[in-house]
């Protein structure tokens, strides 16, 4: 997959793990609502399947990462002791 692609359904993801996310706190919020309540179910609440899907949408993004965002830059350490003021 070319890094674009990557970085698009890895965006995608993200957006829907974050509306997922607010989504579940406001059933939770607002699960003893008239507006919702008759669409929450006691076995398995709907904010439950929201999280899980939010959960699942942020493995997903890790997985679709560029692999460039999780390479460290290559420090030199010549330079590591210059910001220290007076000598060891």
């Amino acid at each position: 997959m070319m890094t674009t692609k990557r970085e698009r359904w890895s965006s995608r993801f993200y957006w829907i793990g974050a509306v997922m996310t607010f989504s579940t706190i406001a059933l939770v919020l607002l699960g003893n609502t008239r507006l919702v309540a008759p669409v929450e179910h006691t076995n398995f609440p709907l904010a439950w399947k929201f999280a899980i899907v939010a959960v699942l949408a942020f493995l997903a993004r890790e997985f679709c990462r560029p692999a460039s965002h999780l390479r460290e830059p290559v420090s030199d350490s010549r330079h590591s002791l210059d910001h220290i003021p007076h000598e060891i």
